[in-house]
């Protein structure tokens, strides 16, 4: 083979190895770009649940409130108050409980 075929050949060679480099330049950007995105979804998802877990605890005490109010206006009708103004208030407590519940079920609010 002679020199000048050698050379081309070799310089063939050299393209087709900058070629495989400037793609695996593209794939590490790429990857990069990837793991940036997952670390942001991840960042989002960790946000989420930590929202899930604090508005679950906020509804849990919202109804133990209003179920505990109840309660204790039954026991002030139980030890003679006025049962009529007592009884109305034991009845829209109750009441707002029952809505609180079924919007959280309903995932409204």
């Amino acid at each position: 083979m002679s020199w000048c075929s050698r050379h081309r050949l070799m310089a063939c060679e050299i393209c087709h190895l900058e070629a495989i480099v400037h793609e695996l330049r593209c794939m590490r950007h790429e990857l990069r770009r990837l793991t940036r995105k997952e670390d942001t979804i991840m960042a989002t998802l960790a946000d989420l649940q930590s929202e899930v877990a604090r508005n679950t605890s906020i509804d849990e005490s919202a109804k133990l409130l209003l179920a505990g109010l109840a309660a204790k206006v039954q026991e002030l009708i139980d030890a003679g108050a006025d049962p009529v103004a007592l009884q109305t208030l034991v009845d829209q407590l109750k009441a707002d409980n029952d809505a609180l519940a079924a919007a959280v079920g309903a995932n409204t609010i």
